[in-house]
C-alpha cells in the first residue's frame, strides 16, 4: 500500500458533502496539504475553519482554463475533482445554458484539473486522479439525461487516460455514488418525497448512502497500487438491478 504522508493534494467543490469526505479521508491518511477551491469564498473560509491548518483554499471557477495556470506550479501529488452541477427536468425541457453548465463543470473542470496537475505527476513517477461519476452513467434516471451524459463520458475518459498513462506511476480511476444526501440532493429528496420512497425501494439496500461510506473508497484508491482504469460503484446495489 502505498504511503500519503507528505503528499500535497487538491480537491475540487471540496467544501461540499461528497469533496468534503474526500478532504477528511486525505487528512486521516497523512497527506501533508490539501488545497479546496469552489467559487464561493465565504463557504471555503468556513471549511478551512472547520478542519484545520492543513487545508488551503482558493476561490476558483473550474470551468476557468486561465485560473489552472496558476495550480500548474504547484505541487499536487493526487487531485479530486468533486466539482459538479446537476439541473433536474426532462430532456425536451432542458435548455442549452444547462447543458453547457453541466458539460463545463463536470466535464471540461475535471479535464482542466487533470491536464493541470499531470506533468508534474508524471514527471515524478507517482500520482493519484480520482473522478466522481454516478450511478447515473449506468442506469437510465428521468430528468437526469445531460447529467448523465456527462458522468459517462468522464468514465469513458478514465479508461482511455489509464491507458495512456500506463507504467507513469499515475493511477487516475472513478468512484461513482448512488444517491447521497448531499447539497445537491437534500432538497429536491424533500421536495419529491414520493420520488424519494420509490428511489430507496428501488436500491437493493433499500436505503440511501451516509457520505462517509465513499471514505473506504477513496482510501482504497488512494493507497491502492494496482487499479487503474476502474470504477468503484458506491451505490447499495442500485446500478446492479
Amino acid at each position: 500500500m502505498a504511503s500519503l504522508t507528505g503528499r500535497r493534494a487538491l480537491v475540487t467543490g471540496g467544501a461540499g458533502g461528497l469533496g468534503s469526505v474526500a478532504v477528511r479521508t486525505l487528512l486521516e491518511l497523512g497527506v501533508e496539504d490539501v488545497l479546496v477551491v469552489g467559487r464561493t469564498l465565504s463557504k471555503l473560509e468556513a471549511f478551512k475553519r472547520r478542519t484545520g491548518e492543513r487545508v488551503s483554499i482558493e476561490p476558483m471557477d473550474v470551468t476557468d482554463a486561465g485560473a489552472w495556470e496558476r495550480v500548474r506550479e504547484r505541487r499536487i501529488d493526487i487531485v479530486i475533482p468533486a466539482a459538479g452541477v446537476s439541473h433536474r427536468e426532462p430532456f425536451l425541457e432542458s435548455t442549452v445554458e444547462h447543458w453547457q453548465d453541466m458539460v463545463s463543470t463536470n466535464l471540461l473542470g475535471t479535464m482542466l484539473a487533470a491536464k493541470a496537475v499531470l506533468p508534474g505527476m508524471v514527471e515524478r513517477r507517482w500520482g493519484r486522479i480520482i473522478l466522481i461519476s454516478s450511478v447515473a452513467a449506468r442506469i437510465g434516471l428521468p430528468g437526469r439525461a445531460v447529467y448523465s451524459a456527462t458522468k459517462a463520458a468522464l468514465e469513458a475518459w478514465a479508461r482511455t487516460l489509464a491507458a495512456e498513462l500506463g507504467g507513469s506511476g499515475v493511477l487516475i480511476n472513478c468512484v461513482a455514488p448512488g444517491m447521497f444526501p448531499t447539497e445537491l440532493t437534500t432538497a429536491w429528496l424533500a421536495a419529491n418525497p414520493d420520488t424519494a420512497k420509490a428511489i430507496e425501494a428501488a436500491i437493493p439496500e433499500r436505503r440511501f448512502g451516509d457520505p462517509e461510506e465513499l471514505a473506504g473508497a477513496y482510501r482504497f484508491l488512494l493507497e491502492g497500487t494496482y487499479v487503474q482504469g476502474s470504477v468503484v460503484r458506491i451505490d447499495g446495489g442500485w446500478g446492479a438491478v
